[in-house]
Parts: structure tokens; sequence; C-alpha cells
């Protein structure tokens, strides 16, 4: 994904006060972004490199979405100050897609995520598109005025 279409998915994600990053990995430009919007962001990946990648000001947590999303309370797993309005991915795989959608609806946020490219949505979405080739997909709630 280029920078351009990462700085566009930021400006829709910057209606929400805070936001989680599902498997931020070591680009965090969407995060980085909304960080410099003034917006609360926490990101989870199960990686020890996305932690040391992870943006300035910006919360890591170390964690797996699939077991996050079946915890008893997946605010205090992940030690989340707030709950985030906006639940969000970039690239995400087809086999994470399932468990990030049931995180977002256990936390009572919006789910919006990019896929590999090469891999269509395996559940059900509303396309938004970013900018080029690149698809902001909507599967839970509503961004800005879609």
């Amino acid at each position: 994904m280029n920078p351009t279409a990462r700085g566009r998915i930021a400006d829709r994600l910057s209606d929400f006060e805070a936001s989680l990053e599902v498997g931020i990995g070591e680009n965090g430009a969407v995060a980085a972004a909304l960080r410099a919007r003034g917006r609360d962001v926490t990101a989870m990946d199960v990686s020890d490199a996305a932690a040391e990648a992870a943006p300035e000001g910006v919360r890591f947590r170390r964690a797996d979405v699939t077991e996050i999303a079946a915890a008893a309370d997946p605010m205090a797993a992940l030690a989340l100050p707030r709950a985030p309005g906006v639940v969000y991915a970039c690239n995400l795989p087809a086999e994470l897609q399932r468990p990030t959608l049931r995180l977002a609806e256990r936390l009572d946020a919006v789910c919006a995520f990019t896929t590999l490219g090469f891999e269509e949505p395996v559940v059900p979405v509303r396309r938004r598109h970013a900018v080029g080739s690149d698809t902001l997909y909507v599967v839970r709630g509503r961004i800005g005025s879609d």
C-alpha cells in the first residue's frame, strides 16, 4: 500500500477519537498519521519487530487478535484506557478478518480494513475506495458519510 493511500485511510478514520490497529506490523503510517491528528491510538501485533517499530505516541500491545476477540473482557485483556471507536487493519489477511470483526463487535466499534490486495474479503463488507486500487472495506458501522 502506498503512502498516499495510508494518508487517505487516516483521513477517513480521523473522526474517531480512539482507535485500535490490528496487526500493525512494521509500517505504522496510519497509526502515526492518526496520532499526528491528536487521536488516541493503540496498536496490536504478535511480532516483536512490530513492537520495536511502533510509532511514537502509539500504545503497543503484543497480542493475537484471535485470542483477544475470544477473551472474557477484551478491553481488560488489552489494557485499553478507553473504548476505541474503530478497529482497523491494513493488509489484513483473510484468516484474520473474522476475528477482527468479532473484536470490533465485542468492543462495539466500527470495523474497517484493507486486504492484501490479491484476496477478497471473507466477511460481508461495503466498499470504500481510499485511493487508486487500494480499497478500505467497512464491515461494521459507518465511517464519515458512507
